[in-house]
């Protein structure tokens, strides 16, 4: 006959439940108060918590996900207490009830918990579907409220909870003592999105031209926590499909704690980590994520606009191993439980440490890659992306998507003279630009780069060659194409002059926008200079069909065609007058 994989002791549930009631019970009350009090107290006025409701039932509510956080953390503290403590230790495991039987109950026993609260949150959700409101304009409560909306909700909630009670379960393994088991549960849900943002942070900080966000969108991924909170952002997919992923790992994890439990040694409770490799892991870890904020940190305060030449990478490296070695002692003196901790074993494990966060600064502080000054070869590059500031107006926020050989020398050519006057363009100067290039290369990759192009009138090669980019004939053929396209689908245009509008008659469209595109034909220096000082006088605003949204259009005293124009329209002097009018 074969035995059930799972064991399982109604008399430890039992006891667990007895005893930590107090749990499920204060996470309903957090639940109640942080989404369903809030709509009863507006039950006859929905529409003042409608946008509120709307966030909750979506599962991106702050509120509720810190409660589904803090509440799987702690039921998973409370149901292995009794690892960490050596006489309830000894007591339980000399029960004829196997480790296997322990481990699972506990593990039952505190999804039980967990899922009461989440339940019964859920089914009250259902009867708010009754409030109401007179605003016409306001989703409606029997909308939000729905049956299929709550049971939604309940379930998303159980997959946030269930993914981070499985690492709270295993840091409850690993760990010696509660505090430990906290501070540990915290560290595994937090890891991977800590770790990736001190190393872009790092990459940010001594790679130049770095473009990557502070969070890339795969890490956002790595939890439900974030996905759930994102999901209606547009930053991660958003399907039950992408959902569902994070019960088999959140299984698996639950299987490796399992498996690491059968292996505690019991004598070994009551120390921060029961198992020496794991202490030992954690310990650089720990010593990496303060260690590499820290150095950056006192070199911002002690060098603050410095450029970074290699003096400020030797500084910085200096402070790193400072801070590296305060911080693996005082680790190490907590995993071990003992003061006395400069031995030739603590030795030892810090020289692999060392090695550890020689290879990062060797690829981040020092660039031995090249990041920082490599640029693809004309031939190897498909297409390249512009996203600039200064033309983000022209395009509508749309990255310029260049495929002719002569812009795309245009674009290598201005990221090395960029790359060349560094030093310039990290000085402080009147006029910059920040610059965004993306190269798609003809073997699948793409290579992004970001840069800050400043004008100086001492060191003006930067600003030239950015120049002779915006004067390429391929890319005023890309920007008047679309100014073309706005023009296709406005629905309303007016010219702007600080606070003061004026409508601009449709049978004038036509030959304003020829104006204009005829005055982006001829860009010029001064014209760049203008926008760089974001010396604007005018906006031409360009509303496009069905509320999609509002185009601007910078319009200067350069632009020639287009101001000569609006004066002989009489658009200027009206226009004047009405901002005269408006200031008194």
């Amino acid at each position: 006959m074969m035995k059930s994989a799972v064991s399982f002791s109604k008399t430890w549930m039992r006891e667990n439940v007895r005893r930590y009631w107090i749990v499920p019970v204060l996470g309903f009350m957090g639940y109640f108060l942080s989404s369903i009090l809030p709509v009863l107290l507006c039950y006859q006025r929905f529409d003042i918590v409608s946008s509120y409701a709307s966030i909750s039932i979506s599962n991106q509510n702050p509120a509720i996900i810190g409660i589904d956080c803090i509440l799987a953390v702690l039921t998973a503290v409370c149901v292995f207490s009794y690892l960490h403590n050596s006489a309830s230790v000894t007591m339980i495991h000399s029960f004829p009830s196997g480790r296997n039987q322990l481990f699972d109950t506990s593990v039952l026993s505190g999804f039980f918990m967990l899922l009461i609260p989440v339940a019964a949150n859920g089914i009250l959700m259902m009867s708010l579907s009754g409030a109401r409101t007179d605003i016409s304009d306001t989703v409606q409560a029997s909308e939000l409220f729905s049956s299929l909306r709550c049971l939604e909700w309940t379930a998303e909630t159980m997959i946030i909870i269930f993914f981070v009670y499985a690492l709270s379960v295993l840091a409850g393994v690993l760990a010696g003592n509660r505090t430990i088991h906290t501070l540990l549960a915290l560290f595994l849900n937090g890891l991977p999105f800590v770790l990736v943002i001190i190393i872009r942070m790092t990459e940010s900080m001594f790679l130049y031209g770095h473009s990557g966000d502070i969070l890339a969108d795969w890490t956002l991924k790595l939890s439900p926590v974030s996905y759930m909170a994102l999901k209606g952002t547009g930053s991660v997919p958003s399907g039950l499909q992408y959902e569902l992923l994070y019960l088999p790992a959140a299984a698996a994890v639950l299987i490796i704690a399992r498996l690491v439990y059968r292996k505690v040694k019991l004598e070994r409770e009551e120390r921060a980590c029961v198992f020496p490799l794991v202490a030992d892991i954690i310990c650089i870890l720990l010593t990496f994520i303060c260690a590499v904020p820290s150095a950056s940190f006192m070199m911002v305060v002690l060098t603050s606009g410095a450029h970074i030449n290699n003096s400020f990478r030797i500084r910085y490296l200096i402070l790193f191993v400072i801070f590296s070695a305060v911080y693996y002692l005082i680790s190490r003196a907590i995993a071990d439980g003992i003061t006395h901790v400069l031995n030739r074993s603590t030795l030892k494990k810090f020289g692999i440490y060392a090695v550890i966060a020689a290879v990062f600064l060797c690829f981040t502080v020092f660039d031995l890659s090249g990041y920082g000054t490599r640029t693809p070869e004309t031939s190897d590059v498909a297409a390249v992306e512009i996203t600039s500031d200064l033309v983000s107006d022209v395009t509508g926020y749309a990255p310029l998507r260049l495929t002719g050989r002569a812009a795309v020398n245009k674009t290598i050519a201005l990221q090395k003279e960029l790359i060349d006057s560094r030093e310039v363009n990290d000085a402080d100067a009147d006029w910059s630009t920040d610059i965004t290039i993306t190269y798609r290369l003809k073997n699948g990759t793409a290579m992004h780069r970001t840069y800050s192009c400043m004008y100086s009138k001492d060191h003006p090669e930067s600003f030239r060659a950015l120049q002779t980019l915006f004067a390429a004939p391929e890319v005023i053929e890309k920007i008047t194409g679309r100014v073309s396209k706005f023009q296709s689908r406005a629905s309303n245009v007016s010219l702007s002059l600080d606070e003061a509008a004026l409508q601009i008659r449709r049978s004038d469209w036509n030959r304003l926008f020829s104006a204009y595109r005829k005055d982006l034909r001829s860009i010029s220096g001064s014209i760049l200079k203008a926008l760089m000082e974001n010396s604007n006088l005018y906006f031409l605003n360009v509303e496009q069909g069905n509320n999609e949204s509002t185009i601007y259009l910078p319009v200067q005293k350069s632009d020639r065609n287009t101001m000569k124009f609006l004066q002989s329209r009489g658009y200027l002097k009206e226009l004047k007058t009405l901002n005269s009018e408006s200031d008194k």
